[in-house]
């Protein structure tokens, strides 16, 4: 008898849960292992399976590995007929933020742009899946320092959220406007950038707590404003707790954690 999806992909959820980030790896190895000798090569159940593995080696940076079951589900998919659903649109997304990771930008807009005109004509504008493919490819722009071009998805995408109350658009909300005040800091508009994340952090706070990784990107943004206008002992205040949080929820070598030792570092060798 062929197992249910749901029951492998409630292992990787405990397997997230459960595991320390030394044993992660080796038991979504082999839960993954176990489901993919099960579905065959056009079944659409590898394709959500390939996706689970696909975003956990993005996440770890193992990004070949990632590409490969990227694509592979997209094209079971796609194999399938599925090519205008929502599910086929998240393998594009999935596949788009992999390049934006590889600085590979002309590859990552296009699949962005095709997963938003996806979810746009299937679902609705104010589905969070279009909201966030949004907040993606705006996320994208900044990389390639389109401010303007980034600001205005950013806004668009916030726009939709706040009229939404219940807690996970209000959650999306906050991540986009706190990567609309990430634009903000690029043009130099601190003081916007600094109401924007504040707001953002509240509601983080309310809904999500103090020791989630985006109550913790916040901060170090927030940290770097304060840095940008001088007020060096608030930003030592904001990028100490973003570094302690990143250190505890991903571990001292993630990119993440790095990134903000770094900014605590730069602003540490300024104070003296």
């Amino acid at each position: 008898m062929e197992t249910e999806l749901n029951f492998y992909l409630r292992k990787i959820d405990n397997a997230y849960l459960r595991c320390t980030p030394g044993e992660l790896e080796s038991t979504l190895r082999a839960i993954v292992h176990d489901a993919l000798a099960e579905y065959g090569p056009e079944d659409l159940r590898r394709a959500a399976i390939l996706n689970e593995q696909g975003g956990y080696y993005r996440h770890i940076r193992k990004l070949p590995e990632a590409e490969a079951a990227f694509l592979e589900a997209i094209e079971i998919q796609k194999s399938a007929g599925g090519d205008k659903d929502p599910d086929y649109a998240t393998s594009l997304n999935n596949l788009a933020g992999l390049y934006r990771l590889s600085h590979e930008y002309g590859k990552s807009e296009k699949y962005f742009l095709k997963a938003a005109k996806i979810y746009k004509a299937t679902l609705s504008e104010g589905h969070y899946l279009y909201t966030s493919s949004l907040n993606n490819l705006a996320l994208l722009y900044q990389d390639m320092a389109f401010y303007e071009k980034a600001a205005s998805l950013h806004l668009e995408a916030a726009e939709i959220l706040r009229k939404k109350e219940d807690p996970e658009s209000q959650v999306g909300y906050a991540t986009s406007i706190s990567n609309l005040a990430a634009a903000f800091m690029k043009m130099e508009k601190y003081k916007e950038a600094e109401k924007l994340l504040n707001g953002a952090l509240n509601i983080y706070r309310a809904i999500v707590g103090k020791e989630h990784t985006l109550y913790a990107a916040a901060l170090n943004n927030l940290g770097s404003v304060y840095f940008e206008t001088g007020d060096l002992f608030s930003s030592n205040k904001a990028y100490t707790a973003a570094y302690e949080i990143c250190k505890r929820k991903f571990g001292p070598s993630h990119p993440e954690t790095v990134k903000a030792g770094e900014n605590l570092l730069k602003l540490k060798k300024i104070m003296g």
